[in-house]
């Protein structure tokens, strides 16, 4: 299922963090982020079955009429030696304040 992010407040991020926050170990801190300044933009395509699975936020292009979010969305080819790990298809970054509409585009794979 895939979920877009556009976090315009410190409240909003906390949320989408709890949701998707990295299972690491010590954990992961949150981020903090100057939301008079900045947002977050954020994409989430659920999981992939194993490590040839890839996500990522490649650009972010502000335009006339919106904000375009570039991403690459990739899985296993045929023949791929792939570790097997299930992994997190989310990717967040942060970018410049804008009210302007957020779009959201796959580029490549």
């Amino acid at each position: 299922m895939q979920e877009t992010y556009v976090i315009r407040s410190d409240g909003e991020w906390l949320v989408a963090w709890q949701k998707h926050e990295p299972p690491t170990y010590p954990k992961t801190d949150r981020p903090q982020i100057d939301f008079s300044k900045n947002m977050v933009v954020g994409l989430s395509l659920g999981s992939g079955s194993n490590g040839c699975y890839r996500l990522s936020i490649q650009r972010v292009v502000e335009e006339e009429e919106e904000v375009r979010v570039e991403y690459i969305h990739s899985m296993a080819q045929a023949g791929s030696i792939c570790t097997q790990a299930i992994v997190a298809l989310t990717d967040f970054v942060v970018v410049n304040k804008s009210e302007k509409r957020v779009t959201f585009s796959q580029i490549g794979s």
